[in-house]
């Protein structure tokens, strides 16, 4: 059975950012099963780091890295430039897909 976990933050380092939404969501220990962490992340933060961030920490998850103009989780609203929210799915392998198309924009969405 898949499990979701969730929290979104405000803090400008990154590093820091991951820690505290990987604390808010698992707690004391992140599931060994985790296998997709989606992150929406405002223009403050780099994708690129909050994916390696990410990875280093889950390297068996598949990350995906969004921008936004803001960010909505268990902590309410957040539109400053340094919101992140994240969302885990965690379970077996055979439950889990995901796919991915390039080229995606409003009039072919």
């Amino acid at each position: 059975m898949l499990k979701f976990y969730s929290a979104n933050v405000r803090i400008a380092n990154v590093n820091r950012a991951v820690d505290e939404c990987l604390d808010i969501a698992f707690g004391e220990k992140i599931p060994a099963d985790c296998r997709v962490i989606m992150v929406q992340a405002a223009v403050g933060h780099p994708l690129g780091k909050l994916s390696a961030a990410l990875t280093s920490k889950l390297p068996n998850a598949a990350v995906l890295c969004n921008s936004c103009a803001g960010v909505i989780g268990k902590a309410g609203v957040g539109e400053s430039m340094h919101d992140i929210a994240m969302v885990a799915v965690c379970g077996p392998e055979s439950e889990v897909a995901y796919s991915s198309v390039d080229e995606i924009y409003g009039h072919n969405s």
